[in-house]
């Protein structure tokens, strides 16, 4: 399997994760609803919170809401 097919398929995984982390679901129904292993999804979101949490940040340091 070619590098770039990997990254894609990663990268379809992340996008899979984090939008529905966003919709309020649970890294276990995560798991069992795409059939992705419960440790890349616990990954994926985790690196979704610390994105939204430096935004957050960003945003209260700037004084825009």
């Amino acid at each position: 399997m070619s590098k770039i097919k990997r990254k894609s398929q990663a990268e379809e995984r992340r996008v899979k994760i984090w939008d529905l982390v966003e919709k309020g679901y649970k890294n276990r129904a995560i798991a069992e609803k795409t059939g992705i292993p419960n440790g890349t999804v616990a990954h994926y979101a985790a690196e979704y919170r610390k994105q939204k949490e430096a935004k957050k940040k960003l945003q209260e340091g700037s004084g825009v809401n």
